[in-house]
C-alpha cells in the first residue's frame, strides 16, 4: 500500500493491519468493523464475528483433512 493510501485510510479513521502478502486487513475505528480480503475471499464484521468465522474455517479445514486422510487414494479423472 502506498503512503497516499495509508494517509487516506487514516483520514477516514481506519487502520491498515499487518497481513501476509496478497491479503489486506483494515480496521474501521469509528464502526469497529474489520474488513479482511485475499484474492477473491472477503469477509467483514465486528472483530468478534470475524474471529468466530475464522475459527469455523480452521475447524472445517481440520475436519476436512481428517476425512480426506480416511479416503482411499484415487487418480483424478482423465
Amino acid at each position: 500500500m502506498s503512503e497516499v493510501e495509508a494517509a487516506r485510510l487514516a483520514q477516514l479513521g481506519a487502520v491498515l493491519l499487518p497481513s501476509t502478502d496478497g491479503a489486506r486487513a483494515v480496521l474501521d475505528l469509528p464502526t469497529g468493523m474489520l474488513l479482511v480480503g485475499e484474492r477473491h475471499h472477503h469477509t467483514h464484521g465486528q472483530i468478534e464475528e470475524v474471529e468466530r468465522f475464522a475459527a469455523t474455517l480452521i475447524a472445517a479445514c481440520w475436519e476436512a483433512r481428517r476425512h480426506r486422510l480416511r479416503l482411499p487414494s484415487h487418480s483424478p479423472p482423465a
